[in-house]
């Protein structure tokens, strides 16, 4: 079967995290679930603790590491071979089943899989792994949007400042970013911080709250999409998360393709 290739480059949004248990992943998850985009693919990157495929209930055809082998034999029916199709919801490409050394994957690897990606599918979503390394820098370089995904706690909005430092060292200050505080409780005003004081540890505007909601963790324990659940209130919102992000960092993707 041929793959029909875009007449324009798709759209490449990374999710990274301030920490462990932040929900980065599941919110990657559910969004991809909840856009209903037909032509939508998750890169779930994170070779050591990835979990994608674990919250959606599916197999695996391939990861990243059987792509790395030879960099320059990626292409777009290879690609495709390699993804599983959950829910019938977007095209996953799994993190592999066991754990494996970040160095099994290398930058040529990363920028190959991103560039035909970017040929075959209209919307890109890629969970990195906590860890920085050559090829995570890759993949942020390559992105048009990054989603840095924190909780509403001291420790958390610290370690996410770090992360925004880190980007600006690493001279990606450039590339849109978007902060979501995620399984806030109470609106953040009753258990959590104030935005205000939150947005203080940080150093700079939340974008998103993502109230802390249930629903989401049994859907990610029973391997379903979110808008399968009874009461799918916190889909609407990633739906309206997501649209935002593509609006407000449309202007920037045109002026860099300029």
């Amino acid at each position: 079967m041929s793959i029909v290739e875009n007449a324009k480059p798709g759209q490449v949004i990374t999710f990274i995290k301030s920490g462990g248990g932040v929900g980065a992943t599941t919110l990657a998850v559910q969004a991809a679930c909840s856009l209903r985009a037909a032509n939508l693919a998750l890169l779930d990157l994170d070779i050591q603790y990835g979990s994608a495929a674990f919250q959606m209930d599916a197999g695996s055809n391939a990861s990243i590491l059987d792509l790395v082998a030879s960099p320059d034999r990626i292409d777009a029916a290879l690609l495709r071979g390699a993804m599983v199709r959950p829910h019938d919801a977007f095209d996953l490409l799994a993190s592999p089943e066991g754990i494996y050394p970040v160095e099994d994957v290398s930058v040529a690897a990363v920028n190959k899989v991103i560039e035909v990606a970017r040929r075959v599918y209209a919307t890109i979503l890629i969970d990195l792994p906590m860890i920085w390394n050559e090829w995570g820098h890759a993949a942020l370089r390559n992105s048009d949007q990054i989603v840095l995904v924190t909780g509403m706690t001291i420790p958390s909005l610290r370690q996410a400042r770090r992360q925004i430092e880190m980007m600006h060292r690493e001279q990606l200050g450039n590339i849109p970013l978007f902060v979501v505080a995620n399984r806030v409780n109470g609106g953040f005003l009753s258990k959590g911080l104030a935005q205000k004081a939150g947005e203080k540890a940080l150093g700079r505007a939340i974008n998103f709250i993502i109230p802390s909601d249930p629903l989401i963790a049994t859907a990610a324990d029973a391997g379903l999409p979110l808008r399968d659940v009874k009461g799918n209130a916190s889909a609407k919102k990633l739906v309206r998360m997501m649209k935002d992000i593509f609006a407000a960092g449309e202007p920037a993707r045109l002026a860099m393709e300029a």
